[in-house]
């Protein structure tokens, strides 16, 4: 990803989430680096370019290659976790450690969720749709729990990582599964 559009990415996408989280209520979270001129863009950017690189070179075989829209969507959500951005204040790791997997899988749905509507050029009414109503996640029918797709999903990215369990094909596979519940979604619309 070209640096102008990792800025892009972080302006329009992590940003904003960020944001949105320490309105919410300032005395539950906090910024690791309040410091306007943060490194925590370089930071994540470094990161990112680090594990696409290893993902292609442990996965794909033509190195030099592109990867598939999942997978950067993956390694994005990986960068950022592993460089934490916000704590919540006398708070316990593993509140942190959600909040800023929240943070790292919606910002990747956005990067999907672009992808998506960079595709949907040749089609202004599917095109509306994304605009107006997004990302459609699958509806969970676990009996044991009432939580969202979106809830147990970061809870079990979040588990996954604390095992050291966490794999990018993993990640890509759950955006790719969104991805296709979203056209499915959104096929009975235009129909």
């Amino acid at each position: 990803m070209k640096n102008a559009k990792f800025l892009e990415f972080w302006n329009n996408g992590v940003k904003p989430l960020l944001d949105w989280e320490l309105a919410n209520d300032k005395r539950i979270y906090a910024t690791y680096d309040t410091n306007e001129n943060s490194e925590a863009p370089h930071n994540i950017e470094s990161r990112y370019e680090s594990i696409k690189d290893g993902i292609k070179n442990d996965f794909m075989r033509q190195v030099n290659g592109r990867l598939d829209r999942h997978k950067i969507c993956a390694c994005m959500y990986v960068a950022i976790t592993r460089r934490p951005l916000l704590k919540v204040v006398n708070g316990i790791p593993e509140k942190d450690r959600f909040i800023n997997a929240k943070v790292a899988f919606l910002a990747s749905c956005r990067i999907l969720l672009a992808f998506m509507l960079d595709d949907a050029k040749s089609d202004p009414n599917l095109k509306k749709i994304l605009n107006t109503d997004g990302l459609r996640f699958p509806q969970c029918k676990h009996g044991d729990s009432k939580e969202s797709y979106l809830v147990q999903t970061i809870k079990g990215l979040c588990y996954a990582e604390e095992q050291n369990e966490l794999s990018i094909i993993m990640l890509a596979n759950i955006f790719c599964t969104i991805e296709s519940c979203t056209e499915l979604t959104y096929s009975c619309k235009l129909s």
